[in-house]
């Protein structure tokens, strides 16, 4: 959370599960044409060293700070391709609230999108289902807000 602040820090959220991550280059969606990095280099002990990504080029996919493993319908983490009444989110940290019209551009997956759940499933979503994930974060998990990091 101590990058939370700093939205040009959001790529230290992905490097910090990067020991999890068996292909750390699924944190780049092959749909997404924008992001194409030329390699992955992550936390390696053999010599030590940190990730040769230092910035948010190469990664696809937006943080949820609210994301909770114990409420199910919180998002952890979504396509980066997601709109606000038809508006691309630029890059940094987003407070989402319910009266925003959220949406997929077509930039990515044709108008659609997936979601990153708290319970750790994936669901593909359109922009209607979108709403409706953000709407279901607010009222069943008692999300009081929403925070993005986009890259």
């Amino acid at each position: 959370m101590e990058w939370v602040a700093d939205e040009k820090q959001m790529w230290r959220h992905w490097t910090a599960i990067s020991n999890e991550l068996s292909i750390p280059a699924i944190l780049n969606c092959p749909a997404d044409e924008e992001r194409r990095p030329s390699h992955f280099l992550w936390w390696s002990a053999d010599p030590p060293r940190w990730p040769a990504i230092t910035n948010t080029a190469a990664i696809s996919y937006v943080v949820g700070l609210n994301g909770d493993e114990e409420k199910p319908d919180t998002i952890l983490s979504l396509d980066r391709n997601v709109t606000t009444n038809d508006v691309p989110l630029g890059p940094g940290r987003w407070v989402i609230s319910t009266n925003q019209v959220l949406g997929f551009s077509s930039t990515i997956h044709d108008s659609s999108g997936n979601l990153l759940m708290g319970d750790g499933s994936v669901r593909q979503a359109t922009s209607s289902r979108l709403r409706e994930a953000v709407r279901d974060a607010f009222t069943s998990a008692g999300v009081s807000t929403n925070t993005w990091l986009v890259p």
